[in-house]
């Protein structure tokens, strides 16, 4: 059976708003949270391999470690407000996000209700303009938004198994750039190499090896962006030849680690 592409992120440190149009996006998962409200036209996002069709003024936030992905009709055209919440500028909710997860990421019409339109255009404003964007003031003005979104999710804890996968993600995107195998997790989180390699095809879509690879390439690729040459990136991102990161890049990115530098290099020169 073909593993279905996913890749986890980690490229996300601080809070980033942005205005969007056309949302497209493979299954993924990071450790942060991730808000999606829709102004216009729609999409479906899916999350934990079920299907949410969003409306114009929905909106649908992803908790941490949650595989999603998004597609827009063809033919449509829409415009939505994309949020990077790291839980660490919100204190106030780690525990709820933490030990819970919602019955349903959907709120539809969130983006009508009173004052909503205005604390996410008081956010955006901190990242328009020509100065620096003011993360402390954005903040502010979404911990008040989170707080009337979670107000609006049925919120269930969390369940063994839902717990356990997150476990292993917070791990690997911890440790992936160590040597790791299935014996290692099975020592270090006291989970049966049977159930994480069930937990690997059922809840990621891949297998472990794959997976690690799939951490690999992405750190590797931002070592790439940050003016790393493609020895440093291979064996900073955990990779143990060269050989098979290129491997393993390629088939990711379908172009190899010194043709992607090459092009960035361009990109920049231009």
């Amino acid at each position: 059976m073909k593993e279905r592409e996913s890749i986890y992120e980690t490229k996300w440190n601080k809070v980033c708003v942005w205005e969007r149009e056309d949302i497209d996006f493979p299954p993924h998962l990071h450790a942060y949270a991730e808000l999606i409200v829709l102004r216009e036209g729609s999409c479906v996002a899916t999350v934990d391999l079920v299907d949410y069709p969003l409306a114009a003024g929905d909106a649908l936030i992803v908790f941490p470690n949650r595989i999603h992905s998004y597609r827009t009709p063809p033919g449509i055209r829409e415009k939505n407000y994309t949020l990077i919440l790291p839980l660490s500028f919100f204190p106030p909710y780690q525990e709820r996000f933490a030990s819970s997860l919602p019955s349903s990421p959907l709120v539809r019409g969130f983006y009508r209700e009173p004052e909503v339109a205005e604390l996410l255009d008081a956010a955006f404003s901190c990242n328009r303009g020509e100065g620096p964007f003011d993360r402390a003031v954005a903040v502010g003005y979404l911990t008040v938004l989170l707080g009337r979104l979670l107000g609006k999710l049925d919120l269930q804890p969390v369940e063994a198994e839902r717990s356990a996968e997150g476990r292993i993600a917070a791990y690997l995107c911890e440790h992936f750039r160590e040597p790791l195998s299935l014996a290692v997790l099975e020592k270090d989180l006291w989970l049966s190499r049977f159930r994480l390699s069930h937990l690997f095809s059922a809840r990621f879509g891949m297998s472990f090896p794959a997976f690690l690879r799939a951490l690999r390439v992405q750190e590797a690729e931002r070592l790439l962006s940050e003016g790393a040459n493609v020895t440093e990136a291979a064996f900073s991102a955990g990779f143990g030849s060269l050989r098979s990161f290129d491997r393993a890049f390629f088939e990711q990115k379908r172009v190899t680690p010194s043709a992607y530098l090459r092009a960035l290099r361009e990109e920049r020169e231009r």
